[in-house]
């Protein structure tokens, strides 16, 4: 990471209630915001991320995943997919397991993550760092510690901040995002199946590939589809 590059955010979600953004704005330069939790919608993300965005900040999403095996994962990450509705984000999308640590399930969701254009960013203590080094994947590191692969650190828990009447976890950020990471040129929508409809003339009716519909919504060979699925 370039450590001659840093910038101040946090993180939030709905637990932190209402934020005045204009406020936060003035001390941080990027935010992360919950999108899910498990398959749920964060209740405020809709109105943070319109809030940062209006504020100017840098904005990231997150999902604090549930899963126990990727086909739990398979249903979080259409639900986050369904909650982003290929907003633009100038930042990554976080996945961190709730429920014990799970290579398999963070791996799975940042693939899908990956398949649709957002940048994934695997949160991680610096001691699970090591197991996604061949990755590929950015690391946000949860236990304040910075590693030389992080390229995102939660540095500090339950902080009060101007604009924010409930304490909210500090981040620093050493990679810049903005150089080619964050250019989201994948079209990322809902389609529902018709009678005739097929996974390739879907494909090729969209100019995409067969493959990467089917990995997205979790189809096998020989690839059958249900009308309105």
């Amino acid at each position: 990471m370039n450590n001659d590059f840093m910038l101040r955010g946090f993180d939030a979600s709905s637990w932190n209630g209402e934020i005045d953004w204009e406020k936060a704005a003035g001390n941080f330069d990027f935010v992360l915001l919950r999108a899910g939790f498990g398959s749920a919608v964060d209740s405020l993300f809709k109105e943070n991320l319109h809030g940062a965005k209006e504020a100017d900040m840098l904005c990231g999403a997150y999902l604090e995943s549930l899963a126990e095996n990727t086909s739990d994962a398979q249903d979080e990450g259409r639900a986050l997919l369904e909650v982003l509705n290929g907003e633009e984000l100038d930042f990554p999308v976080g996945v961190r397991c709730e429920n014990g640590f799970k290579k398999d399930v963070i791996v799975y969701l940042c693939g899908m993550l990956s398949d649709v254009g957002y940048t994934p960013l695997i949160g991680c203590t610096a001691e699970q760092a090591e197991i996604f080094e061949d990755s590929g994947y950015d690391l946000w590191l949860l236990d304040g510690r910075q590693g030389d692969s992080a390229a995102v650190v939660q540095y500090a828990e339950d902080e009060q901040i101007e604009g924010a009447s409930i304490g909210v976890n500090l981040d620093y950020a050493y990679k810049d995002f903005s150089k080619g990471n964050s250019q989201y040129e994948d079209e990322y929508f809902w389609y529902t199946v018709k009678p005739g409809d097929t996974l390739w003339t879907i494909a090729l009716k969209f100019n995409t590939d067969y493959e990467k519909i089917a990995k997205l919504n979790g189809l096998g060979s020989p690839y059958l589809l249900d009308i309105g699925q």
